[in-house]
């Protein structure tokens, strides 16, 4: 009976130190499970903020981008004539001072020239000044078309605009000028408005050398 008995407890010790095994092994693999959830929770983390980094810096490159166009844009609006297009007054006075130096500094000889709408006032009188905004768009583009590479057209003001001819005598930019004077006064300008006749007058300057 006692020997019984002794296999009996030692049947029943050897039973609980294996639930004590299991509990812990499973314990362990609880920690272990855990840990795991934890390292991929960190590592969710981490890629979630790389991807939220890599937004921020494409949203941050973009608006890089829309400010250097912005600035380009207000760089060109400070030195172009919105209605024509064509240079405005400031940028040709940047281009003339330009221009003269070099004519001083020993460059070829050049010349300017003064091109006037004949009469402007009356086409917006007659036509309105719708027409007569269509008029300046148009001239500038016959002076694009005449014009070399090299030469510069702005718009003086209002109805007048400045050439600017690098290496040209003056005969040589007065037979230009009176080119361009024709195409003016052959244009078709009846079909923007009947009845509609443009002309302009054109001066010419030769850049003196000694003006340095």
């Amino acid at each position: 009976m006692l020997a019984g008995a002794g296999v009996w407890q030692r049947a029943y010790e050897v039973q609980v130190l294996g639930e004590q095994l299991r509990c812990r092994i499973q314990a362990e693999e609880d920690t272990r499970r855990l840990r795991g959830l934890e390292v991929l929770h960190r590592v969710a983390l981490a890629r979630q903020l790389a991807e939220e980094e890599q937004a921020r810096s494409r949203h941050l490159a973009d608006d890089v981008a829309r400010l250097e166009r912005l600035r380009r844009e207000l760089a060109e609006l400070a030195e172009h004539d919105v209605l024509t297009g064509l240079f405005n007054r400031r940028r040709a006075e940047v281009e003339l001072a330009h221009l003269v130096s070099e004519v001083g500094a020993g460059a070829e000889r050049a010349s300017v020239a003064i091109l006037d709408a004949d009469h402007f006032k009356l086409v917006n009188d007659r036509y309105g000044h719708a027409v007569g905004d269509e008029v300046l768009r148009r001239l500038a583009v016959l002076i694009l078309q005449e014009l070399r590479g090299a030469d510069v057209a702005a718009r003086f003001g209002g109805e007048e605009f400045v050439l600017l001819l690098p290496a040209t005598e003056r005969e040589d930019a007065l037979l230009a000028c009176e080119r361009l004077r024709a195409v003016v006064e052959s244009y078709s300008w009846d079909a923007l408005a009947e009845g509609l006749t443009v002309t302009v007058s054109i001066g010419v300057t030769e850049v003196d050398p000694a003006h340095r």
